[in-house]
């Protein structure tokens, strides 16, 4: 339970030379509004509006959670497990995502910047709309000097300009931040502000909490001018606060929550639930089964079935399957070619697919995952996801077209939803070779920011 004067008491404990409490806590209130403008604004556009936020946040040592005063929704970000808890406390519902995700999310973001960025420079491009957005991205990538940025603090304020543009405003307050909390503190601005570390770091590097935090940011097209206040916590007199909602017990009791529009999440939703039919093959059935059809002649199925299991086991003994099957059949060179085709003629390779493709051939799902992929090299991303999730729906066991799935998530600039295929596909099979570009990923994120990980 949140206590109505946890702030008070902390900040007088730390006036006193008291150590805080264990489990200390700093809970607050923030008004956020956010408005955003079109840099190229067409005739007639109508005045933009600001969208305000209400958030009750409360910072402790190893989570930050954030509770939409208006919708009753709450995040918990938390660092311990590395995940994000999304919770809808009238439909009683939870979503669990990967903290790391949302991570990798915002170093792709600084990537595409980067590699926008530079196409703007070496074009020459200046116009209103991109010479801000080219100056943000630098922000973003960290590619400029520290000494570029100018720094102006006086009467309790911090301003930091680049080339005349703002950048960010705080108003320092009179709340202190408690040294056991400045790493929860650190963690909640990451999530609040997006900007580049050398700025966020001068702003760090005010001892209390600001009253008000103004920043700007750009993307190509537009401009977002962001305010967020801060308030004591409970709200002021009259109003009464919400109920505390104990979220340790919500997140074992809560529903899953949801998207009917998101067929990845509907798939996934459905398999958690076990409302998909049919039995995960084995290494075993697999490897019986190919030497079955390989004895009954039928080649092109004994090598399609082999192939598919070789995306479900890491151990599965092809070399020696192989050798039973009689590759030089002339449905086996046509398939081996397509395959060969499917990077340098996408096209050409799914036409060959489809014309070996029949209702009575075993391993259609295999003919499947090929063209999916002939699809993306197409540049077809929505066909091809179709066809990952009809061959996961049926298969839902497969490693690879799951990690597949998830390339093609991660290619379409959607982290969330490629995070959530790989870490299914490691799930199932974690020591594959398939899924070990994904670990070395995933290191990598952790690695790239064990400043805002660590404790």
């Amino acid at each position: 339970m949140i206590r109505n004067f946890g702030t008070i008491l902390l900040g007088i404990g730390l006036l006193l030379g008291e150590a805080p409490a264990e489990d200390a806590q700093l809970v607050f209130e923030v008004r956020r509004k956010d408005t955003t403008v079109s840099l190229q604004p067409k005739e007639g556009e109508a005045p933009a509006k600001p969208v305000e936020t209400r958030l009750r946040v409360r910072l402790r040592a190893d989570d930050v959670s954030t509770l939409d005063l208006k919708t009753g929704r709450e995040t918990l970000v938390d660092w311990k497990n590395e995940r994000i808890l999304d919770f809808d406390h009238a439909g009683k519902r939870v979503r669990s995502r990967s903290l790391l995700a949302w991570m990798a999310g915002m170093r792709q973001e600084q990537d595409n910047r980067t590699r926008i960025a530079g196409a703007l420079k070496a074009g020459d491009i200046r116009t209103k709309a991109f010479e801000p957005f080219w100056i943000e991205s630098l922000f973003r990538a960290g590619s400029i000097r520290s000494d570029a940025i100018q720094e102006i603090a006086a009467g309790g304020a911090q301003t930091i300009k680049y080339k005349d543009e703002l950048v960010l405003n705080a108003v320092e307050g009179m709340t202190p931040i408690p040294e056991e909390l400045r790493q929860a503190w650190k963690r909640f601005l990451v999530r609040e502000l997006p900007i580049h570390a050398a700025v966020l770091y001068r702003l760090l590097k005010l001892k209390h909490q600001p009253m008000e935090i103004r920043c700007r940011f750009y993307n190509a097209t537009r401009k977002t001018d962001r305010v967020l206040e801060f308030r004591p916590w409970p709200p002021e007199k009259g109003e009464a606060p919400p109920a505390d909602v104990d979220l340790a017990a919500a997140q074992r009791t809560y529903a899953a929550w949801v998207n009917p529009k998101d067929p990845l999440d509907v798939l996934l939703d459905d398999i958690a639930a076990k409302r998909i039919e049919g039995k995960a093959l084995t290494r075993q059935d697999y490897e019986e089964r190919v030497s079955a059809l390989a004895k009954e002649g039928k080649s092109l199925d004994a090598f399609l079935v082999l192939l598919e299991g070789t995306f479900a086991h890491a151990d599965l003994d092809a070399r020696t399957l192989v050798a039973t099957i009689h590759m030089q059949a002339p449905e086996i060179q046509k398939l081996t070619q397509a395959m060969a085709q499917l990077s340098s003629e996408p096209a050409v390779g799914e036409k060959v697919l489809l014309e070996l493709d029949r209702e009575d051939l075993e391993g259609r799902a295999t003919l499947k995952i090929l063209r999916a992929n002939a699809r993306t090299g197409q540049r077809k991303p929505g066909d091809a996801r179709a066809l990952f999730l009809e061959v996961l729906r049926a298969r839902p066991w497969l490693a690879g077209p799951t990690k597949d799935l998830g390339d093609l998530y991660y290619m379409r600039y959607q982290v969330p939803s490629a995070w959530r295929c790989w870490e299914r596909a490691y799930a199932l099979a974690p020591k594959h070779p398939l899924i070990q570009p994904f670990l070395r990923y995933r290191d990598s994120v952790r690695s790239a920011y064990a400043d805002w990980l660590k404790p």
